[in-house]
Formats: C-alpha cells, sequence, structure tokens
C-alpha cells in the first residue's frame, strides 16, 4: 500500500514537472513558429494584401496553439492513467477532456481555413465544429464548477475519509450531469432561427448577437 501511494506520487510530481516544464518551452516554440510562417508568407506572396495575411497568421497561430494543447492534454492524460486515481482525479481527467476535445476541433478548423479558406456558416461543417467546440468549453466549465463544490467541504471541514466528503456519494450523478449539461448548453445555440454559430476567421463560435436580431 505505501509503495504504491509512492509511485502514485512520484508520477504526479513527474506530470507537474514535465507539463510546466513543456507549456514554457511550447509558449516560446509557438512564438518563434508563427514568426516564421509570418515571415515566409509575407515573403512568398509579396503582392497579397495586408488584410488577407493577418487573417493567415490569425489562422496560423490558431492552429499552433490548438495543436500545442492537444499536445499538454495527451500528456496529461498518459500520466494520469499511470496513478491510481480517486474522484477527483477523474474530475481533473473531465476537465482535460473537454480542453483536448475543444483544442482539436479547433486546429481542425483552422486547418481547414488556411487550406480552403473561410468556411461559410450555413455549412455542416460549421455548426458541428461550433457545436463540439462549444461543448468542449461548457465541459471544461462544468468540470471546473463541480471540482469547487467537491473540495470545498474538505476546506471547511477536513475529513480523511476519501470516500465519504464532497460529491463523491453523488458521483454517478456527476458523470451524467457532465454528458447531459455541456450538450444542452451548446444545443441552446440551435434555439435561432437559421444557424445556431457563425463563422469567424479559424472556428465557428456563437453569434454576438442572435440572428435575426437586429443592433440597436
Amino acid at each position: 500500500m505505501l509503495s504504491t501511494r509512492k509511485s502514485s506520487l512520484r508520477d504526479s510530481n513527474l506530470s507537474y514537472i514535465f507539463t510546466s516544464s513543456s507549456r514554457s518551452c511550447g509558449f516560446f516554440f509557438l512564438l518563434f513558429t508563427t514568426s516564421l510562417l509570418s515571415q515566409a508568407a509575407s515573403a512568398l506572396l509579396p503582392n497579397v494584401s495586408t488584410a488577407i495575411l493577418r487573417t493567415f497568421n490569425v489562422r496560423v497561430a490558431a492552429a499552433t496553439c490548438a495543436s500545442v494543447s492537444m499536445i499538454y492534454s495527451f500528456v496529461a492524460f498518459y500520466w494520469f492513467a499511470r496513478m491510481r486515481k480517486h474522484f477527483r482525479h477523474r474530475l481533473i481527467m473531465l476537465l482535460i477532456y473537454g480542453d483536448c476535445l475543444r483544442s482539436s476541433f479547433l486546429f481542425l478548423c483552422s486547418i481547414v481555413s488556411i487550406a480552403r479558406g473561410t468556411v461559410k456558416t450555413e455549412s455542416a461543417f460549421c455548426q458541428s465544429g461550433g457545436f463540439i467546440v462549444q461543448y468542449g468549453t461548457e465541459t471544461s466549465d462544468y468540470a471546473v464548477l463541480v471540482i469547487t463544490v467537491h473540495n470545498t467541504p474538505q476546506v471547511f471541514h477536513p475529513s480523511t475519509q476519501l470516500r465519504a466528503y464532497g460529491l463523491y456519494p453523488y458521483r454517478y450523478f456527476v458523470y451524467v450531469g457532465g454528458v447531459i449539461t455541456p450538450g444542452t448548453m451548446a444545443a441552446l445555440a440551435f434555439i435561432n432561427p437559421h444557424w445556431g454559430y457563425m463563422s469567424l476567421v479559424h472556428s465557428a463560435r456563437f453569434p454576438s448577437a442572435p440572428f435575426g436580431t437586429a443592433p440597436h
């Protein structure tokens, strides 16, 4: 039992150290890659307008950020899979899952936009991509909320029984809510009469105002 706990703690520390160092290196890699691609695009396409180059740079930056986030998520999933998982660890994995799902489709949308231009709002790809990106965002928000509620009793009334405090007795309701709540929140966009999501430069998101609403 003691060796198992030591192994779990060691894996957790290694995961934290590796993820922190990778995040620092990834930030500088992101800046370098975006700057390099921007200079290459300007040199290869000297007659292209500044607006088009800026749009291209935004899409490249979005694809790079999404790819780095995906790598971090996969690394975190790997280390969490090696650990002895408690309920709080599963909640953290839910948080990482939402971020990974969102990053994956942000990366896909950015690559499609770079290859084929701006995606049309009325297309099925835009609507499905917008839904999944928003679903991932809502999943991450839900996980943060549940983690906060779960750990609050432990702060004010500490307990050594991991299976008795917080939301652990209601864990199955939490798991079901982690699927239903984000899906419902993301599907509310389709209340709009035409389309639920609007195509942007690099992805699809909620419109700034409901479709059909006249600006004031």
